[in-house]
């Protein structure tokens, strides 16, 4: 049976907890979810998203294979917290896969670091370049 799968489950520190997703053409749209879990979820148009600072500092993560909604969202309330705290934010782009005892998964993903201006350029050209990349799925030996 077909489950979810996170490609890839990412978590970063909490300051990181304003929640984007890419539209394209520069244009971005804002997503919100309080302290979790549950997580929140979203459908990026582009399987692009990001979560930036408040020094506008962001990581992105452009995932073409998900095929599902994107899991995200801020664990905690501790804005301040150090990396080694237990307070935190998420994202994972979802693919539904039906992986057996055997199953190989191939598949890319990138993350993108900087302001926003570079996670914007980057994302435009990753979704150019990579955007009809497909999972591979393969039951080995």
């Amino acid at each position: 049976m077909p489950r979810h799968q996170e490609l890839p489950a990412c978590y970063f520190t909490r300051q990181f907890d304003d929640f984007k997703t890419y539209e394209g053409g520069g244009k971005w749209q804002a997503v919100s979810q309080r302290p979790g879990p549950p997580w929140g979820r979203t459908t990026p148009k582009l399987n692009a998203m990001a979560c930036f600072n408040d020094k506008g500092q962001g990581i992105g993560i452009f995932s073409p294979v998900a095929n599902q909604h994107w899991n995200f969202g801020p664990v905690g309330n501790n804005v301040k917290a150090k990396p080694t705290d237990p307070h935190c934010v998420h994202m994972a782009p979802i693919a539904m896969v039906k992986l057996g005892p055997k199953s190989v998964l191939e598949y890319r993903y990138w993350i993108v670091v900087g302001d926003r201006d570079e996670v914007t350029r980057r994302f435009d050209e990753l979704v150019k370049r990579y955007g009809d990349e497909k999972l591979k799925l393969t039951e080995g030996e």
